[in-house]
Parts: structure tokens; sequence; C-alpha cells
């Protein structure tokens, strides 16, 4: 179970759960960015760890202005983060998922398979935040506007890349 699913389980809106999700993605792009980690929060699978990592950036003057700038919602979704990290299933410690990765139904191949098979260079973060990165080509933009049309995904363009792209522009496509 990945911590959207966590969060829809509790009684949280589809919404809610994905603004969350997308909290902690942030918190975890910003511990790594500042050196409280090397490992993204979502591949962290030690309770303990996190609270350590949070407990620092609780503490950081800049973090708190950060957190304070967006009403405080880092806060609360680290808040039910731990709680999902320190009850997680086996799955999520470690042991593998039995879930197939994002399957379309009707037997057609998979989304990351079409892309790959119409040339696009994909880095996939599906199990740890719910992300499939693609990189972005101008020139092809067309193509993966066809390739991704009939599987049900939200996507973005990030201009700015991410780190998972080396700050490379891609699109960013949500697997839920």
């Amino acid at each position: 179970m990945d911590f959207s699913a966590y969060l829809r389980d509790k009684g949280y809106a589809d919404n809610s759960s994905k603004a969350m999700a997308s909290a902690i993605s942030r918190v975890g792009d910003y511990a790594i960015e500042k050196g409280f980690t090397r490992t993204p929060l979502f591949e962290i699978v030690d309770v303990d760890t996190v609270r350590k990592i949070w407990s620092l950036l609780e503490r950081n003057s800049e973090f708190i202005k950060f957190n304070n700038s967006q009403n405080r919602r880092f806060s609360a979704a680290m808040k039910h983060y731990i709680d999902f990290v320190a009850t997680a299933p086996a799955e999520r410690k470690g042991e593998p998922s039995k879930a197939e990765p994002h399957k379309p139904a009707g037997g057609r191949m998979s989304l990351v398979d079409a892309l790959q098979k119409a040339g696009f260079k994909c880095i996939d973060n599906r199990t740890t935040s719910s992300i499939l990165w693609v990189l972005y080509e101008p020139a092809r933009k067309e193509l993966f506007e066809n390739t991704i049309a009939g599987y049900s995904v939200q996507c973005k363009l990030e201009k700015r890349g991410a780190l998972a792209t080396n700050n490379a522009p891609a699109w960013r496509i949500m697997i839920y």
C-alpha cells in the first residue's frame, strides 16, 4: 500500500491524499537539497530514521520559515507519514510487493513499456513516490501525448525538472 492509499483508507479524500503525498515528496526533496539525508523519504522504511530527519528539519530555522509559508502543510503531512511508516505492511518494509506495476486493462502493454517502445527515456519512481518521469523532448511532444492518450494518468511538464531527472525538463506522470 502506498501513502496515498493509506490516507484514503483513513477517510481522506483523494485530492487531500494526493496533496499530502506531494508534501512528503517536497519535504524529502528539501531534506536532500539541504543535506539532511541522501535518500528520498519514500524510500526510507525505518520509522526511527524518518523521525530523526523530521526532528532535524523541525529545528531548522530555514525549514520552519518554509513550512510556515506553506501553512504548516509539511507538519500535517509528516504526522501522517510517520504513522504510515510505523504501521506499514511487510511489503513496505522491503519485501517484494505482490502487486503488479500499473498495467492497463484489456491486455495492452504497460505505460512504461509503451513509452520505452516509442523511444522515451523513463525514470521509474512508481514504487517510492508514485511518479514516472519521462525526459522532455520538445520535438517529440505530439508523440508523447499520443502515446499516453489511452492511459488514465495525470501528467505535467516540469520545466525545471526534479532531483530524479538531474533538473532536466521532464513530464511527471502520477500513477495511483
